[in-house]
């Protein structure tokens, strides 16, 4: 048995893995906003009463992904964090160059180093706020179960679950502490999005847009440091993506010997569902017909960049005519658009004869096969 709950956290990540028989695993990927400090907290004192084990991944260092990762953290007392959690997975500064034997990077008095109790750095995201969850995991007592280096050379084994990881690279990871220093040393520039806030392929029809090429790929160091990975556990193969882009995926997959079409059972699309982060190589290699998104269909500055209607459309295209299925969050589609993120033809073509699905987790959980469910709250109700 395999529950995944996808928690609202507006634009970001929050989910959790919980799986086994009697004896149940936990896996927390990413800690969402400033909002899921409850759910963290929650469910880390659900573990620890039941006498279960968590582990935690962060999956990179973007405040979508660890803002409530970190308030959470911080309302659980030491003691029921020391008891439960087993390891935290998180690239940092320290591990990176030490591992990597980068003598002009300094392993010591980095800025993950420091102790704060600061929990959030300001309304945009940037490297600072890893800061604060070293901080919080050292406070708490966590630091000893960091495993601060992960790369797609590894296998990682949690409770009879396989997780291959498929990104990022040791390239990747060498470029996000160069960033990590020229942060430290006041010279970083921040992204601040990728396009205009009325993206233009909402203008055109799914059909339109299978014929028109994918916008430029992603190129943010933080999101190519992005871990990722296929968890396996019995009969079940899902792929959690993080914001990493599909070129060092395609690397990963290769280096474990992944080629070939691979059939999965679901997919959490990369970076919300941004055009940016998907490809028609990686389309063609993990084959599914079930796809992840957690949106709330804005960025943090407000634009309608993710999910991305062009890459929607390429998901279709690449599945030939077969149905597919997008559960969600929130109902994005209404939310932002009031309904219009998708034309009538679209609405025809697609919606009515459901060969596109949009399965709304504020509704009800989605079974995707025996034994695979998806959740999007973390309440009584929910837990199996």
């Amino acid at each position: 048995m395999v529950d995944i709950y996808m928690l609202p956290a507006y634009e970001g990540d929050c989910l959790l893995i919980r799986y086994g028989t009697t004896n149940k695993h936990n896996i927390l990927v990413d800690g969402g906003v400033s909002i899921n400090k409850n759910d963290i907290s929650d469910i880390i004192e659900y573990i620890y009463d039941q006498g279960e084990k968590l582990d935690i991944i962060v999956s990179h260092i973007d405040g979508d992904h660890i803002q409530g990762l970190i308030s959470g953290i911080n309302e659980v007392a030491d003691i029921k964090l020391q008891s439960c959690v087993s390891s935290v997975y998180f690239n940092h500064r320290k591990s990176i160059a030490e591992k990597l034997l980068l003598e002009d990077i300094p392993s010591e008095g980095a800025a993950e180093d420091l102790i704060t109790v600061s929990l959030c750095s300001g309304s945009g995201y940037s490297v600072s706020e890893a800061v604060s969850l070293m901080g919080i995991l050292k406070m708490k007592g966590l630091e000893s179960k960091i495993d601060g280096y992960v790369d797609f050379e590894r296998t990682i084994t949690i409770a009879d679950a396989t997780l291959k990881v498929i990104s990022p690279s040791e390239k990747e990871l060498k470029a996000l502490i160069t960033e990590w220093t020229a942060e430290a040393d006041g010279k970083l520039q921040q992204n601040v999005g990728y396009s205009s806030k009325f993206p233009k392929d909402l203008d055109k029809d799914l059909a339109e847009l299978m014929s028109e090429k994918l916008p430029p790929a992603d190129n943010n160091v933080t999101n190519k440091s992005s871990i990722a990975f296929i968890f396996e556990y019995e009969d079940v193969k899902v792929v959690f993506l993080g914001d990493a882009v599909p070129s060092v995926i395609c690397n990963g997959l290769e280096a474990h010997g992944i080629q070939e079409p691979l059939q999965v059972d679901a997919i959490k699309v990369s970076h919300h569902g941004s055009s940016r982060n998907i490809s028609q190589k990686l389309l063609t290699i993990l084959q599914t017909d079930t796809y992840l998104m957690s949106t709330n269909g804005k960025t943090l500055h407000g634009q309608r960049t993710v999910p991305g209607k062009t890459g929607i459309a390429h998901i279709l295209k690449n599945r030939d005519g077969e149905d597919v299925h997008i559960v969600c969050n929130y109902d994005w589609w209404d939310i932002c658009y009031q309904d219009n993120f998708f034309s009538e033809k679209d609405k025809h073509d697609y919606l009515e004869t459901n060969k596109l699905r949009l399965h709304s987790l504020a509704e009800q959980c989605v079974s995707i096969k025996e034994g695979l469910n998806v959740y999007g709250e973390w309440d009584d109700r929910c837990r199996l």
